[in-house]
Formats: structure tokens, C-alpha cells, sequence
């Protein structure tokens, strides 16, 4: 990769066109030139934020119901509490992408 942001593939040069500036903008949807574009942009990246959200805490409330079977049914605690840390560890992890897009790709265009 040169300093410019090109990458050289056997004699071809193909520009990486989505580099994010340190805003979480990227360069070709500025609201002045593709107002739809930009729409189109920001509504998607909000709908798989919430998709986000939502499967975080279903996996979050599946966790707790593991649990709460474990205990009605008297089955070793010990496996179902290391699945369950594990599934709220992924969960965690989801719901702060879903965050992170939301601070990054909507609210950061609303500025």
C-alpha cells in the first residue's frame, strides 16, 4: 500500500474510496451534493443499529431464561452459567456496535 491510500494489485491500482474520515463520515455522502443519498445512508445505518439493539437483548433475555430453566429442571448449574456468560459477553458486544453505529453513522450526520 503506497502513502496515498492506493493499493497496487499486478499493475492495477484500485483506490480505497472508503476511508472514514475521523468524523465516521464517509466522503461521498455530504448532505450538500446526495441529499438522498445521504438519507438513504442514514436511515439504513439506524434500522440495523435498532436490529442490533433488539437481537442483543433477546439474546440477553434468552440468557436469563436458560437460567431460570436450569434451576426449574435441576440440571448442573455449572454448564448452563459458563453458556450464559458466554451468550451476555456476544450480547454486550452487539449491543455496543449497535452504539457505536448509531454515534458514528447517525447522529454524526445530524451535525
Amino acid at each position: 500500500m503506497t502513502h496515498d491510500g492506493t493499493l497496487i494489485i499486478s499493475c492495477f491500482s484500485v483506490t480505497i474510496l472508503l476511508k472514514k474520515k475521523s468524523t465516521g463520515r464517509l466522503p461521498f455522502f455530504k448532505k450538500a451534493n446526495n441529499e438522498i443519498l445521504y438519507k438513504v445512508y442514514t436511515v439504513f445505518y439506524a434500522l440495523v443499529s435498532v436490529a442490533l439493539i433488539l437481537i442483543a437483548v433477546t439474546m440477553i433475555f434468552y440468557s436469563f431464561y436458560e437460567v431460570y430453566l436450569a434451576f426449574k429442571q435441576g440440571i448442573q448449574i455449572t454448564e448452563t452459567m459458563l453458556n450464559v456468560i458466554g451468550i451476555l459477553v456476544v450480547s454486550i458486544a452487539v449491543f455496543d456496535v449497535a452504539v457505536y453505529l448509531i454515534d458514528e453513522s447517525v447522529l454524526a450526520q445530524s451535525e
